[in-house]
């Protein structure tokens, strides 16, 4: 797959995967592809009834460069 020298991959372009586990977060293959190791969980959690939680989950996820699920629950269950 190429799309020639003037259209390098980039951030802007990468492929998720949903996972039950996450042995890594975001990673770069051979090719220049990003891909983001995402656990399931997050998508319940910021698709939750409660806007509230979901929010703190984004808001939580938003400050981290790899994802920390324990933390993430922790933004959920939060009062």
């Amino acid at each position: 797959m190429t799309a020639g020298p003037h259209h390098d991959f980039n951030d802007a372009i990468s492929i998720v995967v949903t996972c039950e586990s996450q042995a890594c977060g975001w990673l770069i293959d051979k090719f220049g592809v990003r891909w983001q190791i995402v656990p399931a969980m997050l998508d319940d959690m910021m698709r939750g009834a409660d806007r509230r939680r979901s929010k703190r989950v984004a808001d939580a996820m938003l400050g981290m460069i790899k994802l920390d699920i324990a933390a993430l629950k922790k933004a959920y269950r939060a009062a």
